[in-house]
């Protein structure tokens, strides 16, 4: 009990972080709790996935756990979330610069995972626009460079 509850206070800790949640799910998983170590792997996959694992084999244990039969459904689970528009979030308050964020994270998440037609160069566009209304002119310019 105690090991599942200091998981639990490392996920609040590293918010945003795919690796405690990903390490709470095998917790979960050795203590005989299916269910709640789905959810949780599921919930790492849904972050940035280079904060979920160090490397593709911990990655595919995470989508194991999460009930995906590998890791190619990643690619388009992020694809999919970069397209959302989230408009009842938008509503209850999620700025829509923030919302380009997270659309930007999720696209880089689906690109790194072969799940974007053209690959980088066909990206860097999109992302700098999304930077760009967030307010990261700087980090826009980068993308915008990328091409060149």
């Amino acid at each position: 009990m105690s090991a599942l509850v200091t998981c639990e206070r490392a996920v609040s800790l590293f918010y945003g972080w795919g690796h405690p949640v990903a390490f709470h799910a095998e917790m979960l998983l050795m203590v005989d709790r299916e269910v709640e170590a789905k959810d949780a792997a599921r919930a790492a996959l849904g972050m940035p996935l280079f904060t979920v694992a160090r490397n593709i084999a911990q990655l595919e244990r995470c989508a194991s756990i999460a009930g995906f039969s590998g890791v190619e459904i990643l690619g388009e689970m992020h694809a999919y979330r970069a397209a959302e528009e989230r408009t009842e979030e938008i509503k209850e308050g999620l700025e829509p610069g923030q919302l380009a964020l997270d659309q930007a994270a999720h696209l880089m998440d689906a690109c790194s995972m072969g799940s974007v037609d053209g690959g980088w160069e066909t990206l860097t566009p999109i992302l700098a626009e999304k930077y760009r209304f967030a307010g990261y002119a700087e980090i826009a310019e980068f993308f915008e460079s990328y091409n060149e």
